[in-house]
């Protein structure tokens, strides 16, 4: 079992994680209008309130002697923090740009791409997903990865692809899981959906393989649930989309100025 650890990291885990529920719990609740308009207004008003509310918290809680800095010299892969999860056995688990970590308060186990203890797709995580107490979802360059972190089983869910696009259609972004163990993954050149099996259920790809070189392919960020079976994609540069898993259906949204207003089209 990890030892115990209470440091500014941990507390601002916390509450971090109750910030993002409840914003997506008010996301959820918002008219279409608002996500049309202010969406974006609202994501970096939130992202900034948040950071002065760590700051100060910090700040009146701990004296700077309290503060312990962990790097490359006590065992990280990597100082480029990407994220961080803490999985149900107390461990916390950190993402880098050069491979994934476990700290279990005292010391780091280092994992890399091509190892036999963990094969990831690629060193560079991109985002760490919590999907259940031993469940960890690794997002990265190489694709989407399903963790187990009890007994460090790992299941890839990746597109076959042989061509140069397959760089593109694996280069995950986010995901989250949907119903009867299936997942919907963003990456750069669409979304996609994965059967409990790891095959694809449902494809979307908003690029092909003549754009290589000609145009600039990164199009799936972030993804929204909204509520049982519906799902809202940020897209990257190009408004959102709607999805329905029921439905198998996937509705992109633009925006349009109409009489002063903000209203959305769908296509």
């Amino acid at each position: 079992m990890p030892g115990s650890m209470v440091s500014p990291m941990a507390v601002l885990g916390v509450f971090a994680v109750s910030a993002v529920t409840n914003y997506r719990f008010n996301f959820r609740t918002a008219t279409h209008n608002l996500l049309c308009c202010k969406l974006i207004g609202m994501r970096k008003t939130f992202s900034f309130l948040l950071t002065v509310f760590f700051l100060y918290t910090a700040k009146a809680q701990y004296d700077e002697k309290d503060f312990v800095s962990y790097t490359v010299k006590e065992g990280l892969s990597e100082n480029y923090i990407t994220s961080l999860v803490q999985d149900g056995s107390g461990y916390i688990w950190i993402g880098t740009d050069v491979g994934l970590n476990r700290f279990d308060g005292h010391s780091f186990k280092n994992f890399y791409q091509g190892t036999s203890t963990m094969p990831l797709l690629s060193s560079s995580i991109r985002k760490l997903k919590s999907f259940g107490s031993q469940q960890l979802g690794i997002i990265g360059h190489g694709g989407f990865q399903l963790f187990n972190t009890k007994d460090l089983s790992i299941k890839n869910y990746i597109i076959a692809d042989t061509t140069a696009f397959s760089k593109y259609r694996n280069e995950a972004w986010d995901a989250v899981a949907l119903k009867n163990g299936f997942y919907a993954v963003t990456t750069s050149s669409g979304f996609y959906v994965f059967d409990a099996a790891g095959k694809v259920d449902f494809s979307y790809d908003a690029y092909q393989l003549k754009d290589i070189g000609q145009k600039r392919i990164l199009y799936g960020r972030d993804i929204f649930p909204l509520g049982e079976n519906e799902y809202l994609v940020y897209i990257n540069g190009d408004g959102l989309a709607y999805y329905n898993a029921e439905k198998k259906s996937f509705v992109k949204f633009q925006k349009m100025k109409k009489n002063g207003r903000c209203s959305i089209l769908m296509h």
